[in-house]
């Protein structure tokens, strides 16, 4: 079994779809090659391991090979030496020029997806770019119940049932299996998905397809998989730029972690030109990743990649970009776990949220930073309740501080080093840990 060299990434081949909603920014802005003609073209499937489409690899010693038959040939070398042999890849990665908007639709949860005889589908859109009026839709308001929803569709007012926001190039929204969601025109959006096809229309806006027929809609299926209990989205915005080195070192240039799910990561990195970007430095441990860049250029030795361009970086492989401008990094990981790391995903899920479904996330950075200093805060009221000899009250929050000083260093540790390190982990480790020898001082000296 051959190994692509250790400074080769996989560069596929995109696969233009048409659309009824498409255009041709895929032509006009990331240079991608389209038929002649104004045919309108909504996706290019950047990498893909599906029974109607397979990308293929473009140059280098695997040319010519198909992303199926690198996952039967050559899985442990891409994947890892875990990740079963002929296992399909299990991401789509397509870009999507939504010149008009797309029908309401949405994705099956897992467990409804088995009765149906469809796939899950969770997804990320990043907006590379956006027209001034660019909006997204992505879940239904509060408070609205299946039958309100199901009355609105029939009278044609589905709109009124759903969030519609606004948003600009660099946001970024998570839209979890099972979320009734839309993509208003006017948007260029990277989509990083689960490997999944399937999808039920709620309402097309009476539309007509390619075709000049209106297009199927699957009311009844799409009923039974939204999750009429679903939390609110949450759009990470476009990055910003901090003027002090001290919050760029605390809270880098904004949230860097776009998405953490049991299925996949992506943290976003900002690039200045000269810099370099080296997987060792990108956390989680040797694994397969996808860089997707997103704005700039970057060269390495197995060649460029260019504004637009995603790239699979295979397990035995290690890499090293130079930025030759600025640029503007997705990285994508997590995607091959194992049994262990699957379950200490949703352990770390159960802990925090209570759940362990595919709705729910692992701890954030923040969210351990945040808890740690907290944690610190409340530890010195142990000592003012035993001297004291004040309300109660002091003492229990004292005790909560310790409790959470300790949890916060033990899932610190645990994440990064069974899922990624980061400065701010680190930090959490240190502050929680802190606040746990802090509360036993002030208990040994109030004994």
């Amino acid at each position: 079994m051959t190994s692509p060299p250790k400074s080769e990434f996989l560069r596929f081949a995109s696969l233009p779809q048409e659309r009824v909603w498409g255009g041709r920014a895929l032509e006009t802005k990331l240079g991608r090659a389209l038929p002649p003609g104004d045919r309108p073209f909504g996706e290019s499937w950047e990498i893909v391991d599906r029974p109607e489409a397979q990308s293929v690899v473009i140059g280098g010693q695997f040319a010519g090979l198909t992303l199926r038959e690198l996952m039967e040939k050559h899985s442990a070398a891409v994947m890892g030496p875990r990740w079963p042999a002929g296992k399909p890849f299990p991401l789509l990665v397509k870009w999507l020029d939504c010149r008009e908007r797309l029908s309401l639709q949405v994705h099956p949860p897992a467990a409804v997806a088995a009765k149906l005889g469809g796939e899950p589908k969770t997804e990320n859109w990043f907006v590379a770019a956006a027209a001034p009026d660019a909006h997204l839709i992505v879940g239904l308001k509060p408070g609205v119940t299946r039958a309100q929803f199901e009355a609105a569709v029939a009278a044609g007012r589905a709109e009124d049932c759903v969030n519609r926001f606004p948003v600009a190039a660099g946001d970024s929204v998570l839209v979890r299996s099972g979320t009734v969601h839309a993509i208003d025109g006017g948007n260029l959006i990277l989509e990083i998905q689960q490997n999944s096809d399937t999808t039920y229309r709620v309402d097309d806006w009476s539309r007509v397809g390619l075709d000049g027929k209106p297009r199927q809609l699957h009311l009844a299926e799409s009923l039974q998989s939204i999750l009429w209990d679903a939390a609110p989205p949450r759009v990470v915005k476009a990055a910003r730029k901090h003027s002090s080195a001290f919050a760029r070192a605390m809270f880098g240039n904004g949230p860097s972690e776009l998405a953490a799910l049991i299925e996949f990561s992506i943290r976003r990195v900002s690039v200045t030109a000269g810099e370099t970007l080296r997987t060792a430095n990108l956390g989680g441990g040797k694994q397969a990743r996808i860089l997707s860049l997103i704005e700039g250029r970057l060269s390495s030795t197995s060649g460029e990649v260019q504004r637009g361009d995603n790239v699979l970086l295979p397990y035995s492989g290690q890499f090293t970009f130079t930025a030759m401008e600025d640029s503007l990094v997705l990285v994508t990981n997590n995607f091959g776990r194992n049994t262990a790391q699957r379950l200490l995903f949703r352990l770390a899920c159960l802990l925090n949220t209570g759940k362990t479904d595919d709705r729910t996330e692992g701890f954030g950075d923040r969210s351990l930073l945040l808890l740690s200093v907290v944690a610190l805060s409340l530890a010195p009221l142990r000592a003012i309740g035993a001297y004291s000899h004040g309300p109660q009250i002091f003492l229990m929050l004292g005790d909560y501080g310790m409790l959470g000083g300790a949890t916060c260093c033990l899932l610190s540790m645990l994440e990064m080093i069974h899922l990624k390190r980061t400065r701010r982990r680190f930090y959490a480790a240190v502050i929680g840990g802190a606040a746990a020898l802090l509360w036993f001082a002030f208990y040994a000296m109030g004994k």
